[in-house]
C-alpha cells in the first residue's frame, strides 16, 4: 500500500529489506517545522479571506487601465500583472497580495505610493482580521505558523521539487517563475537552508552581499551580482534589485536577465565577487 501511494514499483523477488533500504536510500530529511506544513496549509486555506471581504474591509480597489496607480506599476513593468495589486485612496497605499490556488488573500503588504508614512506594511493573517475587527482565536502554535506561511508571499503556488528562487520582497518575485519572498525586514532565512532546491538571490546592497557571504560558506546557492553585472556590461548603473535590473534591459533593449540562472552559485570560491 506504501510503495503503491508513493508509485513505487519493485520487482515481485523482492523482500522487505529491500524496501527497507529503498527508503531509507531515498528519504527527505525533514525539520520539525514541516511535519505541520500540511495542517498548516489547510488551515491558511480555510482561514483566508475572499477576495470580495478582502475589498470591502479595505476600501481596496482593483487597479484599471488608465488609473494613476496602473501608470505607476507601468514604471516598474508591472501593469501585466495589475489584477496581482489592490489599491486604496485613502493613504495612497498599493496592495501586494498573497494569494491562494483558489483566489483568496491570505497576506498582504502595502507600499505608501505618494505622501508620507512608513513605505511599507505587512500583514499576517492574523494581522489582517485584527484590522477587519475580527481576532482569530486559535491554539497559538497553528496560528504562529500560520502567520509566518502568510507572509510567504508565492508560497501556495511554487513547486519545491524544481529550482525555487528565495527574494527579499515580493515585487522582484514577480518577475521570476517558481519563487518566493519574504515580506518581513530581517526574517531568518535558516530555515530553508535545508531545502535542496531553494536558492536565494538577495538585493544588490551591503545587507545583502553580507547575506550572500553568510549563505556561501553554508555551501548554498547564491546570486552573483557583482559577477553578472560586469560580464554583461551592467555594472556602471545603479541595480540594487531584479525590478531594476528588468527595467534597465527594457530600456537598454537588451536581453542579460535570460541569462540569470548562470550566475546562481554554492562555492566559495566566488565569495571574491561578493
Amino acid at each position: 500500500s506504501l510503495l503503491k501511494d508513493y508509485g513505487i514499483k519493485l520487482s515481485n523477488s523482492d523482500d522487505a529489506f529491500t524496501v527497507i533500504d529503498y527508503i531509507q536510500q531515498n528519504k527527505v530529511k525533514i525539520n520539525s517545522e514541516d511535519t505541520l506544513k500540511h495542517a498548516v496549509m489547510s488551515s491558511v486555506e480555510e482561514y483566508a479571506i475572499t477576495l470580495d471581504d478582502f475589498k470591502k474591509s479595505f476600501r481596496a480597489k482593483p487597479v484599471e487601465p488608465g488609473d494613476w496607480i496602473w501608470f505607476q506599476l507601468k514604471d516598474r513593468l508591472l501593469h501585466n500583472r495589475a489584477n496581482e495589486f489592490l489599491y486604496t485612496e485613502k493613504g495612497h497605499r498599493l496592495w501586494i497580495l498573497n494569494m491562494t490556488n483558489t483566489g483568496k488573500v491570505m497576506g498582504a503588504q502595502t507600499r505608501k505610493m505618494k505622501g508620507y508614512g512608513s513605505r511599507y506594511l505587512t500583514y499576517d493573517l492574523s494581522k489582517l482580521y485584527s484590522e477587519m475587527g475580527n481576532p482569530l482565536e486559535i491554539e497559538p502554535i497553528l496560528l504562529a505558523n500560520m502567520n509566518k506561511a502568510s507572509t510567504l508571499f508565492g508560497i501556495m503556488q511554487v513547486n519545491f521539487q524544481r529550482p525555487v528562487t528565495l527574494f527579499e520582497g515580493p515585487l522582484d518575485a514577480k518577475f521570476m517563475h517558481n519563487s518566493i519572498a519574504l515580506a518581513t525586514a530581517g526574517r531568518t532565512t535558516d530555515e530553508f537552508d535545508e531545502m535542496a532546491t531553494i536558492r536565494y538571490m538577495f538585493d544588490n546592497d551591503q545587507t545583502g552581499k553580507k547575506k550572500m557571504a553568510e549563505k556561501l560558506k553554508k555551501g548554498r546557492p547564491v546570486f552573483m551580482w557583482s559577477k553578472f553585472l560586469k560580464e554583461n556590461g551592467l555594472d556602471k548603473y545603479n541595480i540594487k534589485d531584479l525590478n531594476d535590473l528588468m527595467l534597465k534591459c527594457f530600456e537598454l533593449k537588451i536581453d542579460a536577465h535570460k541569462k540569470i540562472d548562470q550566475y546562481f552559485t554554492s562555492s566559495q570560491l566566488d565569495l571574491w565577487y561578493v
